[in-house]
């Protein structure tokens, strides 16, 4: 568990930082408000995230986790045929 928070802080602390000097840099010449409207948008989408939402939806029965993945596997399909 330690790893793993480790990793994750260690990769957005990356990402911030290498965004800031790039924003900042040549091509974008961004102000230092705009990063940190871009480092704001990082930091929202990290807090209103999807995954928990689509964890807190799996059933905690195992008879109807079988059923969970069968509908689930199902719906799969139908969005694949749309594509």
């Amino acid at each position: 568990m330690l790893t793993y928070s480790g990793f994750l802080f260690a990769s957005q602390y990356t990402v911030t930082l290498t965004s800031s000097r790039t924003f900042a840099a040549a091509p974008w010449n961004y102000t230092p408000i705009e990063v940190g409207l871009v480092l704001l948008a990082f930091g929202l989408g990290n807090v209103v995230r999807l995954p928990p939402a689509r964890l807190s939806s799996l059933p905690s029965d195992p008879r109807r986790a079988r059923a969970h993945t069968a509908s689930s596997t199902a719906r799969l399909g139908r969005r694949r045929a749309l594509l």
